[in-house]
């Protein structure tokens, strides 16, 4: 079963809630046409700011101390987890080469009573269970096939595969003022609220 936490007083999340409905609510009715509109909107604009730092402030307080117990308990389980993980592939390796040695010796023992029975030394029904006897020794293995996909040739990876990184991008264009095909910088006008 779950257990809640309350993080924050019911109270003061309902306050939060109408305080930004009423605020959403005056931007989508002001209208900016006149100096005195202008300046409305802006008022409301500084508002807003200053509701978006609140909440982030307010939602940081929170989630900071969580975030922090979360990589502490990952790293506090990760050697083991790690150490696990390792075991787990050796064994499922060994598992597997034990598998495929014992397939070939299958295979070399149908093959030694399939002559057998050609040559009529056995009869076929003999051969038949003592055959049906050998896969046994392999079908007693739990295993089954998985699809993995590996990129064998990078360069020929159809564009639509892949996936640019916008933060380096933006790092070497207006950083490192690089050229990059395919890009440009555009100028963009957005409000500032004071």
């Amino acid at each position: 079963m779950v257990k809640t936490i309350e993080i924050m007083p019911k109270k003061e999340i309902v306050a939060l809630q109408k305080t930004t409905t009423d605020i959403s609510g005056q931007a989508n009715l002001i209208v900016v046409n006149s100096q005195p509109t202008l300046l409305e909107a802006q008022n409301l604009l500084t508002r807003l700011k200053k509701g978006k730092e609140y909440v982030e402030t307010k939602k940081k307080s929170i989630t900071d101390p969580l975030n922090q117990a979360l990589k502490a308990t990952r790293e506090l389980f990760f050697p083991i987890e790690a150490a696990l993980t390792y075991a787990r592939s050796l064994v499922d390796r060994k598992i597997l080469d034990y598998k495929m040695d014992l397939q070939k010796v299958v295979e070399t023992k149908k093959e030694e009573i399939a002559i057998k029975v050609e040559s009529g030394e056995m009869k076929f029904e003999t051969g038949a269970k003592k055959i049906e006897k050998q896969e046994e020794k392999v079908s007693s293995f739990s295993t089954r096939k998985i699809k993995e996909v590996q990129i064998v040739d990078e360069t020929k990876i159809p564009r639509a595969y892949l996936m640019p990184d916008m933060a380096k991008i933006k790092q070497a264009l207006l950083n490192e003022g690089k050229e990059i095909p395919g890009t440009q910088i555009v100028v963009k006008e957005i409000t500032v609220a004071r």
